[in-house]
Protein backbone atom coordinates (compact mmCIF):
# COMPACT_ATOMS: atom_id res chain seq x y z
CA UNK A 1 0.00 0.00 0.00
CA UNK A 2 2.37 2.27 0.85
CA UNK A 3 4.40 1.74 -2.69
CA UNK A 4 1.02 2.38 -4.36
CA UNK A 5 0.88 6.08 -2.21
CA UNK A 6 4.15 6.84 -3.43
CA UNK A 7 3.68 6.04 -6.61
CA UNK A 8 0.80 8.27 -6.70
CA UNK A 9 3.08 11.20 -5.05
CA UNK A 10 5.29 10.88 -7.59
CA UNK A 11 2.71 11.66 -10.42
CA UNK A 12 1.35 14.74 -8.63
CA UNK A 13 4.72 16.03 -8.77
CA UNK A 14 6.27 18.56 -11.30
CA UNK A 15 8.55 15.40 -12.14
CA UNK A 16 5.32 12.87 -12.91
CA UNK A 17 3.38 15.28 -14.38
CA UNK A 18 6.73 15.48 -17.54
CA UNK A 19 6.99 11.49 -17.50
CA UNK A 20 2.59 11.69 -17.76
CA UNK A 21 3.29 13.98 -20.64
CA UNK A 22 6.30 12.14 -22.08
CA UNK A 23 4.34 8.88 -22.37
CA UNK A 24 1.79 10.67 -23.60
CA UNK A 25 3.51 11.97 -26.49
CA UNK A 26 4.68 8.30 -27.10
CA UNK A 27 1.23 6.66 -27.08
CA UNK A 28 0.09 9.39 -29.59
CA UNK A 29 2.60 9.78 -31.86
CA UNK A 30 2.93 6.10 -31.65
CA UNK A 31 -0.69 5.67 -32.46
CA UNK A 32 -0.54 8.26 -35.34
CA UNK A 33 2.89 5.81 -37.18
CA UNK A 34 1.11 2.69 -36.68
CA UNK A 35 -2.23 4.11 -38.10
CA UNK A 36 0.13 5.35 -41.08
CA UNK A 37 2.00 2.21 -41.18
CA UNK A 38 -0.55 -0.29 -41.12
CA UNK A 39 -3.50 0.90 -42.83
CA UNK A 40 -5.82 1.06 -39.88
CA UNK A 41 -7.98 3.99 -40.36
CA UNK A 42 -10.24 3.99 -37.37
CA UNK A 43 -6.93 4.15 -35.02
CA UNK A 44 -5.84 7.11 -37.49
CA UNK A 45 -9.55 8.96 -37.03
CA UNK A 46 -9.48 8.73 -33.06
CA UNK A 47 -6.42 10.86 -32.97
CA UNK A 48 -7.11 12.81 -35.55
CA UNK A 49 -10.53 13.71 -33.66
CA UNK A 50 -8.20 14.36 -30.47
CA UNK A 51 -6.34 16.50 -31.69
CA UNK A 52 -8.90 18.51 -33.52
CA UNK A 53 -10.47 18.81 -30.11
CA UNK A 54 -7.81 19.91 -28.36
CA UNK A 55 -6.78 22.22 -31.36
CA UNK A 56 -10.39 23.50 -31.16
CA UNK A 57 -10.44 24.65 -27.65
CA UNK A 58 -6.93 26.28 -28.26
CA UNK A 59 -7.88 28.82 -31.19
CA UNK A 60 -11.40 29.53 -29.29
CA UNK A 61 -9.00 30.76 -26.36
CA UNK A 62 -6.95 33.19 -29.03
CA UNK A 63 -9.82 34.27 -31.07
CA UNK A 64 -12.10 37.37 -30.42
CA UNK A 65 -15.57 36.22 -29.52
CA UNK A 66 -17.04 38.58 -32.15
CA UNK A 67 -19.86 37.36 -34.89
CA UNK A 68 -19.32 38.18 -38.28
CA UNK A 69 -21.52 38.08 -41.28
CA UNK A 70 -20.35 35.94 -43.98
CA UNK A 71 -22.33 34.20 -46.71
CA UNK A 72 -22.69 30.10 -46.63
CA UNK A 73 -19.14 29.50 -48.54
CA UNK A 74 -17.36 32.20 -46.86
CA UNK A 75 -18.31 29.64 -43.54
CA UNK A 76 -17.99 26.90 -45.30
CA UNK A 77 -14.16 28.20 -45.60
CA UNK A 78 -13.83 29.70 -42.04
CA UNK A 79 -14.62 26.41 -40.81
CA UNK A 80 -12.64 24.13 -43.41
CA UNK A 81 -9.39 26.08 -42.76
CA UNK A 82 -10.19 26.55 -38.71
CA UNK A 83 -10.58 22.59 -38.58
CA UNK A 84 -7.11 21.99 -40.29
CA UNK A 85 -5.70 24.68 -38.00
CA UNK A 86 -7.30 22.69 -34.80
CA UNK A 87 -5.54 19.50 -36.18
CA UNK A 88 -2.19 20.97 -36.46
CA UNK A 89 -2.35 22.62 -33.12
CA UNK A 90 -4.10 19.89 -31.53
CA UNK A 91 -1.11 17.99 -32.75
CA UNK A 92 1.46 19.54 -30.96
CA UNK A 93 -0.99 20.21 -27.59
CA UNK A 94 -2.97 16.98 -27.52
CA UNK A 95 -0.46 15.25 -25.44
CA UNK A 96 -0.06 18.21 -22.81
CA UNK A 97 -3.61 18.55 -21.48
CA UNK A 98 -3.68 14.95 -21.52
CA UNK A 99 -0.99 14.71 -19.42
CA UNK A 100 -2.37 17.54 -17.55
CA UNK A 101 -5.42 15.61 -16.99
CA UNK A 102 -4.37 12.55 -16.11
CA UNK A 103 -2.16 14.71 -13.52
CA UNK A 104 -4.95 16.58 -12.20
CA UNK A 105 -7.08 13.16 -11.51
CA UNK A 106 -3.58 11.25 -9.76
CA UNK A 107 -3.49 14.28 -7.18
CA UNK A 108 -6.89 15.08 -6.59
CA UNK A 109 -7.05 11.13 -5.94
CA UNK A 110 -3.92 11.23 -3.48
CA UNK A 111 -5.09 14.01 -1.89
CA UNK A 112 -8.50 12.50 -0.88
CA UNK A 113 -7.02 9.62 0.63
Amino acid sequence: MKEKSQFKLFLGSSMGRITITVVSMVVIYGLIILGAATGLFPIALVIFAICTYFGWQVLNKITPNIFLWMPIVGWIIYFLIKGVLSFFIGYIVAPFKIGKMIAGKVSSTYGEQ
